[in-house]
């Protein structure tokens, strides 16, 4: 973690979140800046969708990804490039953590992993970083980092649709999930 910190905060500069719902416009965009990456779980399979050399150099910009495991190819793609991972436990995603970890083992260069939890204890070995979705808990992790609010870039966050880059959900849980996610950032004071 002391590296991710580092690369985010001691070099002051922008850190723009892919959300669920980002687009390749939008992160071709923020490429043009001398920005860092952070994407909320499979939200990274955006990179892919890019040119060549453009995905290469986005993918040389993630600096994390935060995830629970089900995001599909993007979130496997961070791993396997051995982007340090965010991985959150909750009660029913124990086959995907199990999945993420064989996919890191195999890999020449592991993804270094943060394991975190959103109960009320402790747990040794474990951060809460706060959050609800993926995506306003990337940003809680960005703020527990020390980056501040003016430097974050909110991409593809949006509470009216189900992001093309969300894991396999229901549509109904999810919109109320959003607005649970909405209301994180607006606590964390973060426009998107």
């Amino acid at each position: 973690m002391a590296g991710l910190i580092r690369r985010m905060v001691l070099r002051p500069t922008e850190v723009a979140i892919l959300g669920a719902a980002v687009e390749a416009d939008e992160v071709l965009r923020v490429l043009e800046r001398p920005a860092l990456l952070v994407a909320a779980d499979g939200s990274a399979g955006v990179l892919s969708t890019l040119p060549d050399s453009t995905a290469e150099r986005a993918w040389s910009r993630l600096a994390c990804i935060v995830s629970d495991g089900d995001g599909g190819q993007g979130t496997i793609e961070a791993v396997k490039r051995g982007i340090p991972v965010f991985l959150h436990a909750h009660g029913d995603n124990f086959a995907e953590w199990a999945s993420l970890l064989e996919i890191a083992a195999g890999s020449a260069t592991p993804s270094p992993l943060v394991l975190t939890h959103q109960t009320p204890t402790t747990i040794p070995g474990m951060h809460n970083p706060g959050g609800f979705t993926d995506g306003d808990r990337a940003a809680c992790v960005v703020r527990s980092m020390g980056v501040p609010n003016e430097a974050i870039t909110m991409l593809g966050t949006r509470i009216d649709v189900v992001g093309r880059w969300s894991g396999v959900t229901d549509p109904d849980t999810k919109m109320q999930k959003l607005q649970w996610m909405d209301r994180v950032l607006r606590t964390l004071e973060i426009n998107y």
